[in-house]
């Protein structure tokens, strides 16, 4: 019997896809149709992925799980952006009156590709194309995939974008994944890399950096007991162009890494008081960068030209 196999099943009206280590008890729940959402990562009946309510009232909440942030992670004020001489107006989907996080986080993706039962590993193939709702506040049209691979101890992300239009467009790309800290948060800890964090007015950057305070200093595994953030870091370590960061619980020895190829140079951790999880959100680019970059700022932005492709890779690790 294969180890791997992936299962499509309907928990209320929603068409979830499973990929299942069956080895290992380890399952992942996909959701194509909300913004092909990772909603859930069990490994031995332990839940990794937060979501504050059942699945089949996800629609309620917009950014849970781990969205995919695309053409730009975190928030641009009032959705205004000029991009080679134009002016454009982005969808306001927060209550702040801001652009936020993209628009494919909530779209319906097609599924094109899954695999059969393997020992090899369980995948799933998504793609969403441009649609109307966006043609008049973006520069070009494109089009995304995301394929989702789960292997033995880890889930492997490959992101591809595609310019499929007439224009060129600026972009950056993220992931958001929420992490449950279960237990006691004193036996959680984290090893984060980065060397600056950036000055923020209200929850956006200015494009100055800072050296890291005191309490969000990671760069040696400290615990998350009364640490309480939502910063955006950079000057991130790379080792072979890839940066990696993780969490431990000294409690059971469970360990979870985050790893990101070269393409992500900016980090942001939001742990806030109210909830028991962190999110670990690698990005391409700093939020605003589509405004900040015209103030000749460094922000990460990039430029995709007509019928170019950008890829990257993002994998979940763990240790049990």
């Amino acid at each position: 019997m294969p180890q791997f196999l992936t299962e499509k099943t309907l928990e209320g009206n929603l068409k979830v896809v499973n990929l299942i280590d069956k080895k290992n008890s380890v399952q992942v729940k996909i959701i194509p149709e909300l913004g092909n959402n990772l909603v859930s990562l069990s490994i031995e009946k332990n839940e990794i992925i937060y979501i504050p309510d059942k699945i089949t009232n996800l629609k309620a909440y917009q950014f849970y799980g781990n969205p995919i942030l695309f053409p730009f992670p975190g928030r641009i004020p009032q959705g205004k952006f000029s991009f080679q001489g134009q002016d454009y107006q982005l969808p306001i989907n927060f209550s702040d009156g801001t652009a936020i996080h993209g628009f494919v986080y909530d779209k319906s993706w097609e599924i094109s590709e899954t695999s059969s039962d393997s020992d090899e590993g369980a995948v799933l193939k998504s793609i969403y194309k441009w649609d109307t709702q966006t043609k008049d506040s973006y520069p070009s049209q494109f089009e995304v995939e995301m394929i989702y691979i789960l292997r033995e101890s880890e889930l492997e992300m490959i992101f591809k974008a595609t310019n499929t239009g007439n224009k060129s467009f600026p972009f950056g790309y993220g992931l958001h994944p929420y992490f449950m800290l279960p237990g006691k948060r004193k036996d959680w800890v984290l090893y984060f890399p980065a060397n600056k964090t950036y000055e923020l007015v209200n929850i956006r950057p200015t494009g100055k950096t800072l050296d890291i305070p005191a309490q969000f200093d990671f760069r040696n595994e400290k615990s998350l007991e009364g640490v309480f953030m939502d910063d955006l870091f950079g000057e991130l370590k790379k080792e072979q162009g890839a940066i990696s960061c993780w969490l431990r619980n000294l409690s059971t020895n469970f360990k979870l890494t985050v790893s990101s190829d070269e393409n992500f140079d900016y980090y942001v951790l939001y742990a806030p008081k109210e909830h028991n999880f962190i999110c670990i959100e690698p990005y391409t680019c700093i939020a605003n960068a589509f405004n900040l970059a015209n103030s000749e700022i460094e922000t990460g932005l990039r430029t995709l030209v007509p019928d170019e492709t950008f890829h990257a890779k993002i994998k979940f690790e763990w240790e049990v």
